[in-house]
């Protein structure tokens, strides 16, 4: 999850449910001024969440790795640290292993040179070797298919992100997040 301010992505937080969606916790620490942005899971024990960091402009993009179904998480960043621009957020990602993946990441618009560029992993993400790059959209060559039983989906009615469970043809809401937290009052001072 993502808490915002009115301008900012405040922190972002994985969260946890171990009885079908009833109750959640967080897990691991937040991360300040990070966003969350797509999760998937190659099998109940294996998943990747992307992510980057937003202010001032979407940098320094990264994977959350779990390989113990979600109860702990690493992050992975895809730019090496002694990479002189870490501009970027990542697009796309898939792992059709538990070991080799890819990612596309958007420079943005004010990058030098090519702005769409790909990434590819031996080794759970740990590390990422340059693959190509384009002006143009690229797209990865293996996306996940089928359907899927959990989605979240943001409620413009009720102002809330709903993490909704697939029951037959229907979609059951299992947890709700306010998008906008009330605001923090201090008390004595303190």
């Amino acid at each position: 999850g993502n808490i915002h301010s009115a301008d900012l992505t405040l922190y972002s937080a994985a969260v946890r449910s171990d009885d079908g969606g009833e109750t959640w916790r967080e897990i691991g620490e937040r991360l300040r001024g990070a966003e969350l942005d797509h999760i998937e899971f190659l099998d109940p024990q294996t998943g990747w969440i992307s992510g980057g960091f937003q202010s001032p402009l979407p940098r320094d993009p990264f994977l959350l790795v779990t390989t113990d179904g979600g109860e702990s998480w690493q992050q992975r960043p895809v730019f090496r640290e002694d990479a002189d621009d870490h501009f970027g957020s990542i697009q796309q990602f898939f792992f059709g292993s538990r070991d080799i993946g890819s990612v596309i990441v958007d420079r943005g618009r004010g990058a030098a040179g090519d702005r769409y560029e790909m990434y590819e992993s031996q080794d759970l993400g740990e590390s990422w070797s340059f693959q190509q790059s384009s002006t143009k959209p690229l797209r990865l060559r293996t996306v996940a298919t089928g359907p899927t039983d959990w989605r979240v989906r943001a409620d413009a009615a009720s102002r809330a992100f709903h993490i909704e469970h697939r029951i037959g043809e229907h979609w059951k809401t299992a947890a709700a997040f306010a998008v906008k937290l009330g605001a923090c009052k201090v008390r004595g001072g303190q």
